[in-house]
């Protein structure tokens, strides 16, 4: 389907999800400001699920997670292997684009902007430490900038400096974020709206 395409300069371009929800009409440049309008990478609407990986906990090698999850359709995951260097992180992450192109899905990388053009990723995923205007400028125009929000300012933030779509979290508490205070349900909704 034309619209799946995410090649550089490709037709047939499918629109990038919002960060929060809008009317029907507003979904083709979700929080892009009008001038960015042009770009040619977008998130698609199946992007909105897609896999952060963390391999300390896991049973079976990060490969056989994303051969697994892209033969049941996954659309995109973001290689969030913070114990690697950057060389390791760097052939992992190529590795893993090279493979998930071929399924039609799409890799993010996860705080380090340096690495998406050697590595081929679709862009990368920002801790909410990070400036989504330093990222943009090492990764272009061409390539997705998400960003990690935990409340509403950092959700305001976002929008305010152009990122490609947020992650709300936590919901719930959990492991990887000891002592962070989790969203809850009703928050949530409310900031996802």
């Amino acid at each position: 389907q034309d619209g799946d395409r995410d090649e550089p300069g490709g037709a047939g371009r499918a629109r990038r999800a919002p960060c929060r929800s809008r009317p029907t009409e507003d979904v083709r440049y979700g929080i892009q400001p009008g001038a960015r309008r042009h770009r040619h990478v977008r998130l698609r609407p199946a992007d909105r699920l897609y896999l952060i990986t963390d391999a300390d906990p896991a049973t079976h090698p990060l490969e056989q997670i994303i051969a697994e999850s892209c033969a049941a359709g996954l659309p995109m995951a973001q290689i969030r292997e913070k114990h690697l260097d950057d060389e390791a992180y760097a052939a992992q992450s190529t590795a893993l684009v090279g493979f998930t192109r071929l399924q039609n899905a799409r890799i993010l990388l996860n705080g380090r902007p340096h690495l998406v053009h050697a590595t081929g990723a679709a862009g990368v995923h920002l801790p909410s430490a990070h400036s989504v205007a330093d990222a943009r400028a090492v990764v272009g125009e061409d390539a997705l900038v998400g960003y990690s929000a935990h409340d509403h300012a950092e959700l305001r933030r976002a929008e305010a400096a152009g990122a490609d779509f947020v992650t709300l979290s936590p919901v719930f508490p959990t492991a990887s974020k000891p002592g962070a205070p989790a969203l809850g349900i009703t928050t949530f909704a409310e900031l996802a709206a």
